[in-house]
């Protein structure tokens, strides 16, 4: 019975481990490559990035690093990411430093964005949650 139950948890280790995997994602000619597999196109234009479904025009990410109007101060620079089919905005400090792939990575590794351009809708919900730290709202502005 005890070598029975150790079988079965080595098992379970064994799909459990190869069914997480990191996905590799690269950038380049103005696609985003996920396991070497085109996945989706892009557009980057300075501070600007767009995420489209492969092949079209068809927007589903929208990413934008805000200097907040202070553009010698980098402490209150953020990311806003915009979700337009979802009506979701989400503005975060955490990500300030952070590249546009790794957000992009991020997404594909909490399941908002599968690999075919679907936004799961609760899952986008809780990273708006998590992340989410409603900057402009939060922001006085002095004239």
């Amino acid at each position: 019975m005890k070598n029975l139950m150790y079988a079965l948890a080595l098992v379970l280790t064994a799909i459990v481990t190869n069914n997480v995997k990191a996905q590799e994602v690269k950038l380049k000619s103005d696609k985003i490559i996920v396991d070497d597999k085109p996945t989706f196109d892009y557009d980057k234009d300075g501070f600007e990035f767009h995420i489209y479904k492969l092949n079209t025009k068809d927007e589903i990410v929208y990413i934008q690093h805000s200097n907040n109007s202070t553009i010698s101060y980098l402490e209150d620079d953020y990311k806003k990411i915009i979700f337009p089919n979802n009506n979701v905005n989400i503005e975060s400090a955490l990500f300030r430093a952070r590249s546009f792939k790794y957000i992009v990575t991020l997404l594909l590794t909490e399941k908002v964005l599968d690999l075919e351009g679907n936004i799961d809708a609760e899952k986008l919900q809780k990273f708006a949650t998590k992340y989410n730290e409603n900057i402009t709202a939060r922001t006085v502005r002095l004239n």
